[in-house]
This record gives C-alpha cells, structure tokens and sequence, in this order.
C-alpha cells in the first residue's frame, strides 16, 4: 500500500507540473496560485487515494475505480500539458501543425495511459500478450471517443437544446452525462475485455 500512496503522491505533483504550461498560456501564472497548487495537487491526490483505500477494504473493485479514476486525470492534464507545451515554444496554436501537436500528445497520452492500466490499476503483468493488448486497448478508447462525439453531436445539433434554455448550459450538460458514462465503459471494457485475468 506504501508504493501506491506514493505513486498517487507522485502523480498528483505530475498533475501539477503538467499544468504549468498551460497557466502560462492562458496568462494564469501567478507566483502564488502556482506555488499553492504545486502543494496542493499533490496532498489532494494522496488524501482522496487514501480515503478509496480506506473504503475499498469492503468492496475491492474500489481501489481500482480510484486507480482509474487518478489516472484518468492524469491523462486529461499529460494530453493538455504537451498540447500546451508544444504552443508555449512555438507559438503556433492553430493550422496543420496544432494537429500535430494533438496528435503527438494523444500518442504519448494513450501509450502511458495502457502502461499504468496494465501494471498498476489492473495488475495484468503478463507481458507475453502486451502487444495484442495494447492494440484492443487503443481500439477500444477510439472506439469510445468517437461514440463520445457522436453522442454530443446528437445532443447538441440533432436534438438541441429545449425551447428556452441555454445552448451552453445544454452543451455542458451534454459533457457533464458523457464524461462519466464514457469512463465507465472505458474502465469496464479494460477491466473484462483487456486485462482479465
């Protein structure tokens, strides 16, 4: 248990850290926010991993939903961090080459993303299938963006909003209903799909 208190404490600094280039670009880098958050990710991470420990005693399956869950923000804020960081050095954020840029960060989000998903959250330490699992693990996270996006886009163009209400708020709402339904799904499929053991 000591190591994965300390890779959550580990991982709440990278969240941190990743972050950083993306304060700067947004002009949000103040010294003190900055030296406040980079204590506070951290803490905060090692305080609600140690809280799904403590709860998960009863119900094991709980380590795994906060390991996956840790490591889902992790992977939002890796993904914005490069994005961001490749525009901090070239002050390009639009055109062909911010494509580039997408593309590169969700390369290396999604390759770390399997990693910590095999040998961490669903300890599938086998590496005699690690290629066959890393292409169903791509092709499934794929899959399930793209059923994301067609899901806003059936919410917000075809289906639209109600008469009178906010199209911003209908298109948050719209997120706020796919971001989870989309982890679960994701978590399941690697959990019985990918990683069974």
């Amino acid at each position: 248990m000591r190591f994965d208190l300390l890779r959550a404490a580990i991982v709440g600094e990278a969240i941190a850290l990743l972050t950083l280039p993306t304060l700067k670009n947004i002009n949000f880098f103040e010294p003190v926010f900055v030296a406040v958050w980079l204590i506070f990710a951290p803490a905060a991470a090692l305080a609600g991993f140690y809280l799904i420990y403590l709860m998960s005693a009863r119900r094991p399956v709980l380590l795994e939903l906060g390991k996956y869950g840790l490591i889902g923000c992790f992977n939002f804020f890796l993904d914005a961090g490069i994005f961001n960081f490749f525009i901090l050095i070239t002050g390009i954020a639009r055109g062909w080459l911010a494509d580039v840029f997408i593309i590169i960060a969700f390369a290396i989000t999604i390759t770390q993303s399997f990693l910590w998903n095999k040998f961490w959250i669903f300890k599938a330490n086998n590496l005699a299938n690690a290629r066959a699992e890393y292409a169903k693990f791509f092709s499934m996270t794929i899959a399930t963006s793209l059923l994301g996006l067609l899901f806003m886009h059936l919410m917000i163009n075809t289906i639209g909003a109600p008469s009178g209400f906010d199209l911003k708020i209908w298109a948050n709402l719209a997120l706020l209903v796919l971001i989870p339904t989309s982890a679960l799904c994701n978590f399941l499929g690697y959990k019985f799909f990918i990683f069974k053991k």
